[in-house]
């Protein structure tokens, strides 16, 4: 798997999240925003997989999961940035940064839309001043009045931007 200065790909993204072990894991890491043990990561799944409690889990069931997670999942979450692996402790981390980053790529396309709209006010304002159809005192009001409408413009771009970027992360996570 292969990721680049970039970051993920949507595509490599959701190869990774095409895995119910892998999005476990994320979704784990995300909820109790703590490092966790492999052994107990394992345990949980075997248990959700089993339709168990913990308690009830074998030996053999956690060792399969374990397994898995090892020598798959773990190598695939670690290489694409998703998650840190310490051997030492043999515990697995979130970052959170790579999947908000992902999340924010994701919906910036909606500035393009806020851009344009700044800049048809702008040019709508700009020829109205040119004619000199206004006096000053209208002049002035009106070109107020446009660069409230443009801020008007990119506070909502930012807040829809910021609204798709949560839905976007609890979209990984549920």
């Amino acid at each position: 798997m292969m990721v680049d200065d970039e970051g993920l790909s949507t595509d490599t993204l959701f190869q990774i999240l095409g895995n119910s072990r892998r999005r476990f894991i994320i979704r784990h890491l995300y909820q109790t925003n703590r490092s966790t043990d492999l052994k107990e990561l394992a345990a949980l799944i075997a248990a959700n997989e089993e339709e168990t409690t913990l308690d009830e889990v074998t030996n053999e069931e956690r060792q399969r999961v374990y397994v898995s997670l090892y020598q798959t999942h773990l190598p695939t979450l670690t290489d694409s940035g998703l998650v840190h692996y310490d051997e030492d402790e043999r515990e697995l981390t979130l970052d959170r940064h790579a999947l908000e980053d992902h999340c924010v790529e994701a919906t910036t396309d909606s500035w393009l839309v806020g851009y344009a709209a700044v800049a048809l006010v702008g040019v709508i304002a700009g020829v109205s001043l040119s004619f000199g159809q206004f006096s000053g005192g209208a002049s002035s009001l009106l070109l107020v009045m446009s660069l409230v409408l443009a801020a008007l413009v990119v506070a909502q771009y930012v807040q829809r931007t910021r609204t798709l970027a949560n839905q976007c992360l609890l979209s990984f996570v549920d």
